[in-house]
């Protein structure tokens, strides 16, 4: 698991490549992405990391609402992030204090999985 915060003139596919190579998780065989990580640069960074970068898209022309595949993990995922008072707005003043305080809400939710029902 890893975490890249930056500025808001960064563009993630441009990101995208620093965050592969702070994953230390080693079992991450596939990243599901929208249509923002279409591109060579992302491509090869997932490639030279090993990972399958697998772009979800709906259909080209959207006459109407279309499910998209694996979209729901990531909006999941940032439904969890908002969930934390403290992440649902910047108020820290380095990049790193908002990177632990993600970390720190996924850690969260990772050891609720662990405990026992």
């Amino acid at each position: 698991m890893a975490v890249h915060a930056t500025a808001a003139n960064v563009q993630d596919r441009a990101a995208f490549a620093q965050l592969l190579t702070r994953n230390r998780c080693r079992t991450v065989r596939r990243v599901w992405a929208d249509k923002g990580y279409i591109g060579q640069a992302p491509a090869q960074a997932a490639a030279s990391a090993g990972i399958e970068l697998e772009i979800v898209s709906g259909p080209k022309p959207a006459d109407a609402f279309v499910v998209q595949p694996r979209r729901w993990v990531v909006e999941r995922t940032n439904g969890w992030i908002n969930r934390h008072r403290r992440l649902v707005r910047q108020y820290e003043s380095t990049l790193g204090a908002h990177e632990a305080f993600v970390m720190l809400s996924q850690i969260r939710l990772l050891l609720r999985r662990l405990e026992p029902r």
